[in-house]
């Protein structure tokens, strides 16, 4: 039942809002109270049974004279907050240096999960335990790609791990919990919130994002620090791993990001057998597929992902795949977004021959890729004769790459026509092209200049107005992307 002082400040609160109160609580009140402090209870619960797996994590390092290493403390972390640490100031003097963050025990046998940002280059690391114990810790593993690190200590101290539950079925407006050493002074910090959002990817940290994003977004409060700590649920299991903020001040604002705990499950194995994640490769750079390429590729939906380019001599050549086709299932597993279809390949066994499928022009078509292994990351390419011009055609001024007017922007493309310039307003604008592009490609007609350009741009005024056009174009560094032209 609830406390005398409970009753009086719900009695208060009533009062307050114009609800007359004479006597004892109504009973409706008090089973709400009740069923208040239920949950209160469940939340408190959940955190005894986490907080004792969780630690502080303080990674040193010996910075030589004149270098720049990096900390989390700092007041302004930026727009993203702490994935990324800011540079500390150049001394004139060999010195110890300290990134502080969290993580936590998965086992009895001494292993720890953290964030790679927060031991990334360390010399020593020191755990510090809930109880105040002090253990030393090695690095087994670290996956840049996915921002996790492995740690183990060689101790006596009694563990108690942490559950490692399940992020498969998590839904926008659970519960959640995060737990860490926020600015690396308040140990065993506990917050609460919900899931805000889940399969965040394409974020920008600066240098060295993670090229596997997959992230579960959360307002439970997350600050400099809490890097490498628990998210869990509202039974105490781990549902992620806290690794960053978006942020103006670098303080929390109700948007922090955590890795799914069954992408961790993904890579635990490697990082304990080699140190290091063997993953397939695919060969090919890709991008999200929107409303406006979908309408303009002929797709039912905007799902799956779009091929951008082939790398070539790549396993997705070999097998047949080509810049324009859309993943929609790979090895019978549906394909909808681009964390999805980076999952199931790093997952899959190097050698192995995938099952890939693919809408290409309007049709289902399916291809066998022998999956190679990753040796070096090309990176996930995002986003991103006749006269010499052709006047301009939705906004866009194009001209022969071997025109005067395309030799400032230095393009190194060997076919297309250059954008020089893009009028404001314009359809071109609206579809996000920039001078510099080079046009490759519009709808199926592949442009190796001036010629091909008219020719195309000709055939596509015949189809019905306001149809988007799909554009192909290599832009600036020799990224290949496509937009949707909408007239």
């Amino acid at each position: 039942m609830p406390t005398q002082r409970a009753q009086n400040l719900l009695s208060s609160m009533l009062m307050a809002a114009g609800v007359a109160v004479s006597g004892s609580l109504p009973a409706v009140a008090l089973a709400d109270l009740a069923s208040a402090e239920v949950v209160s209870d469940a939340i408190a619960d959940a955190a005894g049974r986490i907080l004792p797996a969780v630690v502080n994590v303080s990674a040193t390092h010996i910075e030589e004279a004149g270098s720049r290493r990096f900390h989390s403390r700092a007041p302004n972390m930026g727009p993203w907050g702490e994935l990324f640490r800011p540079p500390m100031d150049e001394g004139p003097q060999n010195r110890e240096a300290a990134s502080r963050g969290s993580g936590f025990f998965i086992d009895r046998e001494g292993y720890v999960l953290t964030n790679n940002h927060v031991v990334d280059g360390a010399d020593t690391i020191t755990l510090t335990t809930h109880d105040k114990h002090q253990l030393n810790a090695t690095v087994v593993g670290t996956d840049p790609k996915t921002d996790i690190a492995l740690l183990k200590v060689d101790s006596d101290y009694e563990i108690e791990p942490a559950v490692l539950g399940s992020s498969a079925d998590l839904r926008v407006g659970q519960w959640a919990i995060a737990i860490g050493n926020p600015f690396a002074d308040f140990e065993g910090t506990v917050t609460f919130g919900i899931v805000s959002a889940s399969g965040r990817s394409a974020l920008n940290f600066g240098g060295g994002s993670p090229t596997i994003q997959d992230y579960i977004q959360t307002d439970a409060s997350i600050n400099p620090g809490n890097s490498g700590g628990p998210l869990a649920n509202i039974r105490g299991e781990v549902i992620g791993i806290n690794a960053a903020i978006s942020s103006p001040s670098g303080g929390n604002v109700g948007i922090g990001f955590a890795i799914p705990v069954d992408l961790v499950k993904e890579v635990l194995s490697d990082l304990k057998t080699y140190g290091e994640v063997r993953r397939a490769f695919l060969g090919v750079n890709i991008q999200e597929v929107d409303g406006n390429l979908a309408d303009a590729l002929g797709l039912d939906e905007a799902s799956g992902v779009l091929v951008s380019s082939v790398i070539p001599e790549g396993p997705a050549e070999s097998g047949g795949l080509e810049e324009g086709d859309v993943i929609v299932e790979f090895n019978g597993q549906p394909i909808a977004t681009i964390p999805r279809l980076q999952r199931l390949v790093a997952s899959a066994d190097v050698g192995s021959k995938a099952k890939v499928g693919v809408i290409r022009d309007g049709e289902r078509k399916s291809f066998k890729v022998e999956l190679a292994p990753m040796d070096e990351d090309p990176g996930q390419r995002l986003s991103d004769s006749g006269e010499s011009t052709a006047g301009k055609w939705l906004g866009l001024d194009v001209v022969a790459l071997d025109s005067p007017r395309a030799q400032p922007f230095e393009s190194e493309a060997t076919a297309g026509v250059l954008i020089v310039e893009v009028d404001a307003g314009s359809s071109g604008a609206r579809g996000h092209l920039q001078p510099g592009y080079v046009i490759q490609k519009l709808g199926s007609h592949k442009i190796a200049g001036m010629a091909d350009f008219r020719q195309a741009i000709e055939q596509l005024e015949e189809r019905d107005e306001g149809k988007p056009i799909v554009v192909h174009v290599l832009q600036r560094g020799g990224f290949s992307r496509f937009f949707a032209l909408v007239p």
